[in-house]
């Protein structure tokens, strides 16, 4: 991972696992390898999403198409086109165990392709007076984290 800037404070939430999510009807293997995953449009955030780059790289680093099919904001959005068969997509287990659409998506098992998200909480220094609401938002971030999630970005 990257980390932040030096003129940012950072608090460190801590790394999630991200799981592939797919509809049943579009065939991915079980399991599948990333050579498998390569013939398949992806749903993903437009660019500037580091899911979608850190994906990006790996499939170029292994001279493999990368193709997205569908740029939608918002998981339950994008959770809602996998179910349709429009790509494979990215959801972490917290958002998918909150979706109204986890019973229509299977994951997808890549065991040589695990993405993982680290979440920070950044703010500028000094917090001053913030210092006492940042600690409350980070704390209660950092509980949110370790269950499900409502579906946002």
């Amino acid at each position: 991972g990257v980390a932040p800037p030096p003129e940012l404070v950072g608090d460190d939430l801590g790394v999630q696992a991200v799981l592939l999510v797919a509809s049943p009807s579009l065939g991915v293997p079980k399991p599948a390898e990333l050579n498998d995953l390569a013939r398949y449009p992806w749903v993903l955030n437009e660019t500037g999403c580091g899911f979608r780059t850190f994906i990006r790289h790996r499939f170029e680093a292994a001279r493999l198409p990368f193709h997205v099919g569908v740029e939608a904001q918002g998981a339950d959005l994008r959770i809602s086109l996998v179910t349709r068969g429009h790509g494979i997509g990215v959801v972490t287990p917290g958002a998918l165990s909150g979706s109204q659409w986890r019973d229509a998506v299977e994951v997808v098992d890549c065991p040589g392709f695990k993405p993982q998200v680290r979440c920070w909480l950044l703010h500028r220094p000094p917090a001053g007076r913030l210092a006492r609401p940042i600690a409350v938002f980070r704390d209660a971030l950092a509980e949110a984290l370790k269950g499900p999630m409502p579906l946002m970005s």
